[in-house]
């Protein structure tokens, strides 16, 4: 007999056949991606060597039974994709090995009611199974909803005991001491949809706003629309914006003309010089003729000569760059 049988993705259609929970032997249940329709025969939990179940994407119904619990070498429940109803029953707790536990698009399945955001059917104790809880930090979803919520974290064993101790629905009552925190290097994964803890501490993601929607049953993450501005205004602005380039082009196109102009080599001004006097005098046209006096030059001279012959020099240079500058 196969202990490992994969069925998936088969067009299988109808119930669940009852003689499957005859198989003892049998290990891995993968009947996933079919047309499957009914409930799930709760004698499936009683199969010794089941460590894999996975029956999502099917039409499955109505609830996880509470004998889930007793079937202590199951390590993975995957039933997402489906129209399951009802909250998720404490007794997993009991489940050592369980790693996986996988309930996705369920979205009859529901912690404690219906309830809204500002009339909530139960307290935040009461969205989770007794022996789980919400860690610290915020998960991103991966369903494209674009919110964050808290990740599923398994309680240490003695926080779970208190907590699943009780009389209640959503307790284990005397079975309370027997709840499991797993084996020690175990990674559990916990995937429940928002709607299942009715969105407890989920936030948007950057650019999305919160939309309650179903009364505030239902959080929707939609998209913020930028700001409108009237169809003139790019024209306008892309307009001043060419100008202004325009604009800056020309005050640096005449710095830089002034400066080659004042900041030509010697040689090059003296070229110049020496080619403007082979064409001689002007002959027509306005001349300019510079006459400079130097008051006192005679007695500065009998005083210090040598300053006033440096003094002196500094004047011709620039009388000479003024020349050159402009001829």
């Amino acid at each position: 007999m196969a202990s490992a049988p994969s069925l998936s993705c088969c067009r299988l259609t109808g119930t669940l056949h009852r003689s499957i929970t005859l198989m003892q032997y049998l290990r891995h249940l993968a009947l996933d991606h079919n047309q499957l329709t009914g409930h799930i025969d709760e004698n499936i939990w009683f199969l010794p060597q089941l460590s894999v179940l996975d029956l999502s994407h099917n039409k499955l119904s109505g609830t996880i039974s509470r004998v889930a619990g007793l079937s202590f070498g199951i390590q993975q429940i995957v039933l997402h994709n489906n129209s399951l109803v009802g909250s998720l029953p404490p007794n997993l707790g009991l489940l050592k090995d369980l790693t996986l536990l996988d309930i996705r698009q369920n979205p009859a399945m529901k912690s404690c009611g219906q309830g809204t955001t500002s009339s909530p059917t139960c307290s935040a104790e009461q969205l989770l199974p007794c022996f789980l809880k919400f860690g610290d930090a915020l998960v991103p979803q991966t369903d494209g909803s674009n919110m964050s919520c808290p990740a599923i974290l398994r309680r240490p064993r003695d926080e779970a005991v208190h907590a699943c101790a009780g009389n209640g629905s959503a307790q284990l009552g005397e079975l309370a001491d027997f709840v499991t925190y797993g084996s020690t290097g175990l990674l559990w994964i916990f995937d429940l949809d928002p709607s299942y803890y009715s969105y407890h501490r989920c936030q948007c993601l950057g650019g999305y706003s919160d939309d309650w929607q179903n009364n505030g049953t239902q959080l929707v993450c939609v998209n913020v629309k930028p700001v409108s501005v009237p169809a003139w205004v790019p024209g306008v602005v892309g307009g001043a914006a060419a100008a202004g380039g325009m604009l800056a082009l020309a005050a640096v196109l005449l710095v830089w003309l002034k400066l080659k102009m004042q900041l030509r080599p010697r040689w090059q001004r003296e070229k110049e010089l020496k080619e403007n006097r082979k064409k001689g005098m002007p002959s027509g046209g306005p001349a300019t003729i510079v006459v400079t006096d130097v008051e006192n030059y005679s007695s500065m001279m009998q005083t210090n000569a040598q300053l006033t012959t440096k003094a002196m020099g500094i004047h011709n240079a620039i009388l000479r760059k003024a020349v050159a500058a402009h001829a």
